[in-house]
């Protein structure tokens, strides 16, 4: 290839955490070359997952509602969720916190999965009338992880406990760290966008925007 950069901008076009990008034409790869992520773009992350569950015991009897899987953008769209569902506490937001009153009639609550995140619990939290927190540090976006971009034609690097292409790792955007490239063909292009844990990030439908900066690497 008679160049020495250039420059990729691609959409998912399909799922927006993985999918695969055919070039119009292969490009062809003479010596060594390095490839950054400079710009990305995806969807919301959802902060709720679909695991969130909020039970409680009521009158002896045990009742659940599973908060619906999505984004939710502030206090009061998640609190109109809890209203209308008729979940049994009241919450009200002042100075960066949030305090819960439980229902008169009820027991105990318990917290499950991201909806426990959410509102600032380690794990999966039980709460009953006497041990309720007065102030919660409530935040939608607790949940939200760290984000990483892997790609089929660049070296792998250890994550954890594992070997993983990793083209760039963030929490907010990409820093444009170069990684070797291991083909010397580019035309089917693999991407997959992943937590830290090696699970699938759950945006919301939509397309992923991804830039690529390709350059000849040293001992060109």
């Amino acid at each position: 290839m008679g160049m020495d950069e250039f420059y990729l901008t691609l959409m998912s076009g399909g799922e927006p955490n993985n999918f695969v990008y055919n070039l119009p034409s292969t490009v062809h790869l003479d010596g060594t070359w390095d490839v950054a992520l400079v710009d990305f773009y995806a969807p919301q992350e959802n902060n709720i997952d679909g695991n969130g569950i909020i039970a409680w015991m009521k009158g002896g009897k045990l009742q659940q509602y599973a908060i619906p899987k999505g984004y939710y953008r502030n206090f009061g769209q998640m609190k109109s969720v809890l209203l209308r569902n008729k979940v049994p506490l009241t919450l009200t937001q002042g100075s960066g916190v949030v305090k819960m009153v439980l229902g008169s009639s009820v027991s105990r609550i318990t917290f499950l999965g991201s909806i426990a995140t959410v509102f600032g619990f380690r794990e999966n939290t039980i709460m009953t009338q006497s041990s309720v927190n007065d102030e919660l540090n409530f935040d939608l976006h607790r949940s939200i992880k760290t984000t990483f971009v892997e790609c089929n034609f660049i070296q792998s690097q250890i994550v954890n406990s594992a070997r993983r292409p990793v083209l760039a790792s963030f929490t907010t955007s990409p820093q444009g760290e170069y990684r070797r490239v291991i083909r010397r063909e580019l035309g089917q292009l693999k991407f997959q966008i992943k937590d830290q844990y090696d699970n699938l990030i759950p945006y919301n439908s939509g397309e992923t925007l991804l830039k690529l900066h390709f350059k000849h690497g040293a001992g060109s």
